[in-house]
């Protein structure tokens, strides 16, 4: 039933319900806002039946009052206004960018989108032969008359092409259509690791758990640096984790392929995981920048939050190019070490991807316990039974 007002005359006059959203962030919850929700705020709100690609409203459903309720809070992040209530204008989504209009694809029965990005859209399809499920990622052609766009996206199918990984989602083909252009995938059935670390009550995993996930991210990386291949996106939302939790890398459309020698200057990336180099518009190696960024997603899997924080990204940057952060005392000692040897400020001295692979935490599958063991610096007594 319509809420209702009463006149002065005593007449009852119906008031139409206001088209509008309420997102409540509490000042007492020990979050705020991420790079990825300030953008969703005007884009993006949930609407039903639509799948987003935020992690802060994936777990969100629209209730019967046309609320969202409150979802799973996601790891801390370093920067961002902590807000109020807001009241935002309902956006219908109905009809975006993102909504492109399909060929007709001989082979494939396309479905629902599972995916969207900037100038991409992602959908759920079944090869019609064998009934095989697979992610189709289609770029208009409109977009691609921009230059820079179409180099990009050539590049990420040249790189995909070359890839053939256990840890990274299979390229099938491509296909041209009249009016898209179509990346044929490997479909993973599963979860993100960002909505993998939110469901937990602790906001972060055990070492163990942590350890099988991020070996598995470095063999990747090591993989892809042996073949001078450079991600430059690598985060939680581009980690996916299949049924049986094991690790697929996504999303190459940053990623570079040159010799590891070379130097180039670009600045890219997602601002919490970007290396000194890159904050610093310094010229820089690829694989380096992989590291660090891998370092920064270990580093919130087993503390919860991101290593480097404050006010603004200035001072969020400020840290990063002077390493400042602390690692919480509950971390063993292998572990501790492995973080540091991967947040080296320096991209010269930081530990490769092949190095973290024979690193004791790695090959000892985080079950070790070294709180009690000397470490440089420590002073022991040595007792020397000859000496008695």
């Amino acid at each position: 039933m319509r809420p209702s007002t009463i006149t002065r005359k005593g007449t009852i006059r119906k008031r139409a319900p206001e088209k509008k959203i309420i997102i409540v962030h509490n000042l007492d919850d020990s979050y705020s806002l991420s790079d990825h929700s300030a953008g969703l705020l005007h884009d993006e709100i949930a609407m039903p039946n639509l799948i987003c690609s935020s992690p802060r409203l994936e777990n969100t459903n629209l209730n019967n009052t046309g609320y969202i309720q409150k979802a799973p809070l996601s790891p801390s992040l370093p920067f961002g206004p902590k807000a109020k209530a807001r009241i935002i204008p309902f956006k219908d989504l109905s009809d975006t960018a993102n909504n492109v209009e399909m060929d007709v694809l001989d082979n494939y029965n396309v479905w629902s989108d599972i995916g969207k990005g900037s100038y991409a859209v992602v959908k759920l399809a079944t090869h019609k032969q064998t009934m095989m499920k697979c992610a189709i990622k289609i770029y208009s052609k409109k977009n691609l008359a921009d230059p820079t766009l179409k180099k990009n996206v050539m590049r990420e199918i040249k790189i995909l092409k070359k890839i053939d990984h256990s840890n990274i989602v299979k390229f099938y083909e491509e296909i041209s259509g009249k009016n898209n252009l179509y990346i044929v995938m490997e479909y993973v059935k599963g979860i993100s690791l960002n909505n993998h670390l939110v469901a937990k009550s602790t906001k972060k995993l055990t070492e163990t758990e942590a350890c099988e996930i991020f070996k598995q991210i470095t063999e990747a990386l090591a993989y892809c640096h042996e073949k001078n291949i450079t991600h430059r996106d690598i985060k939680m939302e581009n980690v996916q984790l299949d049924l049986n939790f094991n690790v697929k890398l996504i999303d190459f459309g940053f990623a570079t392929c040159f010799s590891n020698d070379k130097k180039t200057l670009v600045f890219c990336g997602s601002p919490t995981y970007m290396a000194p180099e890159i904050i610093n518009h310094q010229a820089s190696s690829g694989p380096p920048v992989d590291v660090w960024a891998a370092g920064i997603l270990l580093f919130v899997l087993v503390t919860g939050s991101f290593p480097f924080k404050g006010n603004t990204e200035k001072r969020v940057f400020d840290k990063v190019k002077k390493g400042i952060y602390e690692i919480p005392e509950d971390l063993s000692r292998p572990c501790c070490d492995l973080i540091r040897s991967i947040l080296d400020p320096n991209p010269i001295t930081r530990i490769t991807s092949k190095d973290i692979l024979i690193h004791p935490w790695i090959l000892n599958g985080g079950n070790i316990d070294f709180h009690s063991s000397p470490s440089k610096g420590d002073n022991i007594d040595v007792l020397d039974e000859e000496c008695n």
